[in-house]
């Protein structure tokens, strides 16, 4: 479960609407819906619909345009979110714990930027 959430998760709301399209996998969601529902942006959730396509998370559906609905690509994947949603109904701050336990690649990058090296200090 830590490698699925390293490899996917990215933030706590992004595990909102993975969960939220897990639940009921055979209900389509836009962007618009997402932000009804978990009372988030709308930009934001159209762009996490796609992030979560592109993962192989959610997958377009034949009902509303820009709808997605919750088709993992492969029976590991599925596996793991099954796993997830298991263990988030009984350990959510252990979950979110580790969700923001996980170093930002922009905050690290940047970071990374002013390490000083032995020939860099003249």
């Amino acid at each position: 479960m830590q490698q699925f959430i390293a490899e996917h998760v990215s933030s706590v709301a992004q595990l909102e609407v993975l969960l939220l399209m897990h639940g009921e996998p055979d209900v389509p969601r836009t962007a618009d819906d997402l932000a009804e529902s978990l009372r988030i942006d709308r930009d934001w959730a159209a762009a996490e619909l796609k992030g979560l396509h592109s993962k192989g998370l959610v997958a377009p559906s034949d009902g509303p345009p820009g709808g997605y609905c919750y088709m993992p690509h492969d029976e590991p994947t599925a596996t793991a979110v099954d796993a997830l949603a298991k263990v988030f109904s009984t350990h959510r701050v252990s979950v979110i714990t580790l969700i923001f336990s996980k170093p930002d690649d922009a905050v690290a990058s940047f970071a990374d930027a002013f390490k000083l090296r032995k020939d860099d200090r003249g």
